[in-house]
């Protein structure tokens, strides 16, 4: 998975940014507000793009909200960017599936389905899960 765009909101700033997560793998990436902010939290979107196999990347746009005051949220979005993830955010758990075309190790072509996940919280989780279709 790709990092594609990036998109901070309130005087946020990322302390270890968002870079590519490989296959099977796992990554993480901190945001915090600017030095000299008050009460403002960190809020923001990145869009990955992620490589299924198929002819195409599948863009995949998160959002996440952590103010100083308020709910955590964070939203999961398919085929969109940054700025429509941060526009509908979520204070519950947000899910999106999708089946995309890949190919098996065999080399032949595979449909598989993709489920999409964010818990909000101060620790936002995004999670990928696959299974066969």
């Amino acid at each position: 998975m790709n990092v594609d765009t990036i998109l901070l909101h309130n005087g946020s700033m990322f302390w270890d940014a968002p870079t590519t997560v490989g296959a099977f793998s796992s990554g993480s990436f901190s945001v915090s507000n600017k030095e000299g902010t008050i009460l403002v939290g960190a809020s923001g979107a990145v869009r990955f793009i992620l490589e299924t196999g198929g002819k195409r990347g599948l863009p995949v746009a998160v959002g996440f909200s952590a103010p100083a005051v308020g709910s955590a949220r964070a939203s999961v979005h398919l085929n969109a960017g940054p700025q429509t993830a941060y526009d509908n955010l979520f204070t519950e758990e947000n899910k999106k599936e999708t089946i995309v075309d890949g190919i098996a190790n065999d080399g032949n072509p595979k449909q598989t389905a993709l489920t999409f996940q964010t818990i909000p919280g101060q620790i936002t989780s995004f999670t990928i899960t696959q299974r066969d279709v």
